[in-house]
């Protein structure tokens, strides 16, 4: 069971939902008479187990989540953002061919005076900076999410990257899931995750940490899954779909 306070978000990128849904809590399953397998989603429900998925349509879900997309804490989380990302931020997404479909669809967006935002809720944000006076690469602030990009009742394989980027890149393989990790290392509760999933895991990071990815690995082999390291010249989000799907 996951830990109450967790939040996990699944971005349906593929199937043309272009909003965040945030986890609740599991239930016993009706279709295959699981104990705790459905899990309720803001806006679907999935079970683990047998697979069943339903889009949410009554109208309290509808309201909720037009709720949730409205609120904004003025104490200071969420960022204050807006839609016009600085060009020096929509250069660097370019390089890795993030379309502007991408970016709507995955809320990326900007916060001044330096800061591009590629999540951003109550509870947790991060943004990577542009900046001549830093050389700090990224801002964060809160408890790290479980991220989930691509369809999740379609899904064969999940990929786990470091980086937001990097699994938006990998989910435009069909039947894959990507989860980045927000850095190098692998929660509990993401494991825990990763077994109820019960899907093939490749572990993808940056070229500079191989021996981290080999170490992931191994360790998500202990916990029974198949599991296999990917190690390339060229981080994740520098590969177009074809290759991506390639290297899979």
């Amino acid at each position: 069971m996951y830990e109450k306070d967790l939040v996990t978000s699944i971005t349906m990128n593929q199937i043309g939902i272009s909003m965040t849904s945030q986890f609740i809590q599991h239930h016993p399953c009706t279709e295959c008479g699981s104990k705790d397998n459905l899990a309720e989603y803001t806006n679907s429900w999935y079970c683990f187990g047998c697979k069943y998925y339903k889009k949410k349509t009554d109208l309290n879900s509808l309201r909720e989540r037009i709720s949730r997309s409205l609120s904004n804490d003025k104490i200071g989380y969420p960022l204050d953002t807006h839609e016009k990302i600085a060009p020096q931020a929509l250069k660097w997404l370019l390089e890795y061919n993030i379309t502007q479909e991408e970016i709507d669809n995955n809320g990326l967006c900007w916060s001044d005076p330096d800061l591009l935002v590629l999540y951003n809720s109550p509870s947790y944000w991060q943004g990577r900076v542009f900046s001549n006076v830093t050389k700090q690469k990224y801002k964060s602030w809160g408890m790290k999410p479980i991220l989930m990009y691509g369809t999740v009742d379609r899904a064969v394989g999940v990929v786990l990257t470091e980086d937001i980027v990097s699994a938006i890149c990998v989910s435009r393989v069909p039947n894959i899931l990507a989860i980045p990790m927000l850095g190098t290392s692998c929660s509990r509760a993401l494991e825990k995750h990763l077994q109820k999933l019960d899907i093939f895991t490749y572990v993808w990071l940056d070229s500079d940490v191989r021996k981290k990815a080999i170490a992931l690995k191994n360790r998500l082999k202990t916990l029974g899954l198949s599991t296999k390291a990917i190690l390339t010249d060229k981080d994740p989000k520098c590969y177009t779909k074809e290759k991506t799907e390639e290297i899979l």
